[in-house]
């Protein structure tokens, strides 16, 4: 009974961000038939953080087998670096999930990558701050101390976002990097509040019994949210190829949608941490 309650607990809060995206170019979003496994295209996907459930749609696509169906011998990479999306530029990475907001910044700093699918519909990042702090509104978050993984990425975008609703700048709270730990760093009471993903921290805290409060940056303002993004040289290169991933990538999605729980059991496969108390 508690493992599906869980499954139901987490399936539900992914399945409140993610959408049904269509790429034109891909035309029809039926998977291609199966190909010999000697002759698929070896591909890395980067996800960016730790195997964690925040990525369902992509170990549904590799556990039903559709990026096989495609041709496609994707492995994922768990690169925690900052400047993923300028790896892609440089053409040593295929293939990234990574926040639109993200992407616009890469290309307005001159790096070639293109957002090629959208993964969920809101943009997944807030503000999880301890209830005893009395973090109701972002006009409540100045003097506070706030943990971000470090100043890049959705997370830090996020922050600048909700400073900017409160008409207050980064001067006006005490940023900490505190590198991937919020639920750690706010369970031990180290920060005041934290910037999460709206379905993976404030979830474990509340199952773990520690009251948060949550401000979601996408009822503020929702940013250009996560996605699949790719090089311009690979598009114009193998144009089959981001044809070929993302339906498969639709098509777990698509799944996810249909059947949470079926998510949840093809992502435990993956990151066995999702799994339990």
């Amino acid at each position: 009974m508690k493992n599906k309650k869980l499954k139901r607990w987490w399936a539900g809060a992914v399945l409140s961000f993610l959408t049904l995206s269509i790429l034109t170019a891909c035309g029809d979003n039926t998977a291609a038939p199966a190909t010999n496994a000697a002759t698929k295209q070896a591909v890395k996907l980067t996800l960016s953080y730790v195997p964690n459930v925040q990525f369902a749609p992509f170990y549904v696509a590799l556990d039903k087998g559709y990026f096989a169906a495609e041709g496609l011998d994707v492995s994922f990479d768990y690169s925690t670096v900052n400047d993923v999306l300028a790896l892609v530029g440089q053409g040593k990475i295929q293939f990234a999930a990574a926040g639109g907001d993200e992407v616009l910044q890469a290309r307005a700093a001159g790096v070639p990558v293109t957002y090629i699918t959208t993964v969920y519909q809101k943009y997944p990042i807030a503000l999880a701050a301890l209830k005893d702090k009395n973090i109701k509104s972002v006009t409540d978050l100045k003097g506070k101390s706030i943990g971000i993984p470090g100043p890049y990425g959705s997370n830090y975008i996020g922050l600048k976002v909700l400073l900017n609703a409160a008409k207050l700048t980064e001067q006006d709270v005490t940023e900490q990097s505190i590198g991937f730990t919020q639920r750690e760093a706010l369970a031990a009471g180290k920060v005041d509040a934290a910037m999460v993903f709206s379905m993976n921290e404030p979830v474990q805290l509340e199952k773990a019994g520690v009251a948060v409060d949550k401000i979601e940056v996408s009822s503020i303002y929702n940013l250009a949210s996560v996605g699949l993004a790719t090089s311009e040289s690979v598009i114009a290169q193998n144009p089959e190829l981001v044809q070929k991933i993302v339906r498969a990538m639709q098509h777990g999605l698509k799944d996810t949608i249909a059947n949470p729980d079926a998510a949840f059991d093809s992502t435990i496969k993956v990151a066995p941490d999702a799994k339990g108390d």
